[in-house]
C-alpha cells in the first residue's frame, strides 16, 4: 500500500502550504478592510465632507458656524457648512483695483496652501486643472475659489487682473511657483509678478 509523503511537521504536504498562506490571505483582507474606510468614502455616499481647517477666509459668521461645526461630526443645525457656503470671502479680493497687483499673486498662493491643508499634496496640471481642482473639482469635492470667480476664464484658467492666465510652476508636491504676467501681459519679463520673490 502507498503512503502519501508528510512533511517534518505530520501534516500532508498542501496542508502545511495552507497553513502558511491562509494567515497572511486572512491579514491582507482585514488590511484592505481596515483601510477601506477613508474620508473619500463619506464623499462617494452623498455625505457632506466636513472641513477640519477653518480658516478659509470665510464671512465672519461662516467663521463661527464652522468653528463649531468643525468639533463634531455633523454640522450644527442652522450652522452654515463651511464647504457648502455661498462664496468664500478669501477669493473675493483677488484681481480688486484697490489692492496692489502682487496681492493677487500671494492670494492664489494661499488658495492653494489651503488645497495643500486638506490634501497633503498641491493640485498639478496645468492652469486648467489646478483651477478646476481648487474651484471643487478634487476629490471631496471642496471648493477653495467658487467655480463662478469672474477671474476664471471661458477656458476655465484663473487669469491676473490683465486677463492672461496665471503660470504655475509646480515645484513639488508641496509648493507651487505662481506667476503673473504684469501689465505688460507678457510671461517672463521684467514686471512679471511671482511667489518665488
Amino acid at each position: 500500500m502507498m503512503t502519501r509523503p508528510r512533511s517534518r511537521a505530520g501534516f500532508p504536504p498542501p496542508v502545511w502550504i495552507w497553513l502558511g498562506v491562509l494567515p497572511l490571505v486572512v491579514g491582507l483582507i482585514l488590511l484592505w478592510w481596515m483601510d477601506g474606510e477613508d474620508a473619500t468614502d463619506g464623499a462617494a455616499r452623498g455625505e457632506t465632507p466636513i472641513v477640519r481647517d477653518t480658516n478659509l477666509g470665510l464671512a465672519p459668521e461662516q467663521e463661527d458656524a464652522a468653528s463649531r461645526a468643525a468639533s463634531d461630526d455633523e454640522p450644527a443645525a442652522g450652522t452654515v457648512d463651511p464647504v457648502r457656503a455661498e462664496r468664500s470671502t478669501l477669493a473675493d479680493a483677488l484681481n480688486r483695483a484697490d489692492r496692489p497687483p502682487v496681492e493677487d499673486v500671494r492670494l492664489v498662493s494661499e488658495l492653494l496652501r489651503h488645497y495643500l491643508t486638506q490634501f497633503d499634496a498641491l493640485p498639478t496640471g496645468g492652469n486648467a486643472e489646478i483651477t478646476a481642482a481648487i474651484s471643487g473639482k478634487n476629490q471631496r469635492g471642496l471648493a477653495f475659489l467658487p467655480p463662478d470667480h469672474p477671474a476664471i476664464n471661458p477656458e476655465g484658467e484663473l487669469v491676473d487682473r490683465w486677463g492672461v492666465p496665471f503660470f504655475f510652476h509646480v515645484i513639488a508636491h508641496d509648493h507651487i511657483d505662481v506667476r503673473s504676467a504684469g501689465a505688460d501681459r507678457t510671461m517672463f519679463t521684467d514686471d512679471d509678478l511671482t511667489t518665488s520673490g
